[in-house]
């Protein structure tokens, strides 16, 4: 695997420079009416995403390590994953959406950017490597129906 930094931890990285630069470059904020229902909806959406991902993964008592996914016990295409391939991700990613809502700073754009670059790079194109060594055509056909984020 290329992963030098765990996802989770990339998501505390990239949510702590958006609260530093918050703090610090002011003049980059936004504020307009709806923020906080935005910032609120996007949270929520998030944890339903991460909380079905991930509850799905267990209920098929497969590997959520994203360290191994050579491990993975099978392939799941249901609930949420027949709309992306990768919802935990995407659940992040939306999660880092909704930070940048509530501090209301424009730098949460370039750093969701960095974020989805990252984990694209160097996670989730290593785990399909893994996958489609693993689950061969099952993989690649459930590739060719469902997108890679959204």
């Amino acid at each position: 695997m290329k992963l030098l930094i765990p996802p989770a931890a990339q998501v505390l990285i990239s949510a702590g420079l958006m609260l530093a630069c918050g703090r610090y470059l002011p003049q980059l904020g936004f504020e307009f009416s709806g923020q906080t229902q935005i910032a609120t909806f996007a949270t929520i959406g998030a944890s339903i995403i991460l909380f079905f991902s991930i509850r799905l993964f267990s209920k098929e008592n497969t590997t959520v390590n994203p360290y191994t996914p050579e491990k993975s016990g099978r392939l799941v295409t249901t609930g949420i994953y027949r709309f992306t391939r990768n919802p935990m991700y995407l659940g992040m990613a939306v999660l880092l959406f909704a930070q940048g809502m509530w501090l209301g700073t424009w730098v949460f754009v370039p750093v969701l950017v960095l974020f989805v670059s990252y984990m694209t790079c160097f996670q989730i194109l290593p785990e399909e490597e893994a996958l489609i060594e693993k689950f061969d055509e099952e993989y690649a056909e459930y590739c060719t129906k469902v997108r890679r984020w959204i």
